[in-house]
């Protein structure tokens, strides 16, 4: 199997810069990953989220209660 690399994959100031950004905030780090996908199509291997994060529309969900 013939796997790509991502073409940030081996590149240091990239990783010292997003280590940085986590290291700052977290949404530091968000938009950092939001722009890399974006630009890119997907994400390095050491810019992956280590565990899952909400899903997407949770938030709206959960702050506008059902009728009864």
């Amino acid at each position: 199997m013939n796997q790509t690399r991502h073409p940030l994959e081996y590149n240091e100031a990239e990783r010292e810069y997003a280590a940085r950004a986590a290291a700052t905030s977290t949404q530091g780090i968000a938009g950092y990953r939001r722009a890399v996908l974006a630009c890119t199509g997907s994400l390095p291997s050491w810019l992956a989220r280590k565990r899952p994060g909400r899903k997407p529309g949770a938030a709206k969900a959960a702050a506008v209660p059902d009728k009864a």
